[in-house]
C-alpha cells in the first residue's frame, strides 16, 4: 500500500543505499527526519531534512523508512514509542512478514 507519502527516518551514512532500495521497491520518499537539529532545513540526497513533529505537521500521516543499520534502527523504534508516533506505519519495522526488508 504505498498511498501515504513516505518519509526516511536518519539523515545519515546508510540513507543513500535505504533511499535507492525504497525507490526500487515502487516509493517516492518526500522527506527525511532526523533527531539532529543541526540537519533540519537543509537538504540531504535531494531531499529536505525535518524533525519528526515538522513531518507530523506537514504530511499527516505517512509510512515511515528506518535508514540506520540494525543496532541503532531498534533504538530508533523504541524512540518513536516513546513519542507516541503511533499513527505512523514503520514499512521495516522487523515482523514475521517483512524480515527481508530488513
Amino acid at each position: 500500500m504505498k498511498d501515504l507519502p513516505l518519509v526516511l527516518y536518519g539523515a545519515g551514512g546508510a540513507a543513500a543505499y535505504e533511499l535507492s532500495k525504497v525507490k526500487v521497491m515502487g516509493y517516492n520518499p518526500v522527506c527525511f527526519v532526523d533527531v539532529n537539529p543541526d540537519k533540519w532545513a537543509k537538504e540531504y540526497l535531494g531531499l529536505p531534512i525535518l524533525s519528526l513533529e515538522q513531518a507530523q505537521d506537514k504530511y499527516g500521516d505517512f509510512d515511515l523508512w528506518v535508514t540506520a543499520v540494525l543496532p541503532l534502527r531498534v533504538k530508533i523504534f523504541e524512540y518513536l514509542i516513546t513519542k507516541n508516533a503511533k499513527t505512523i506505519r514503520i514499512l521495516n519495522y522487523p515482523t514475521r512478514h517483512n524480515e527481508d526488508n530488513m
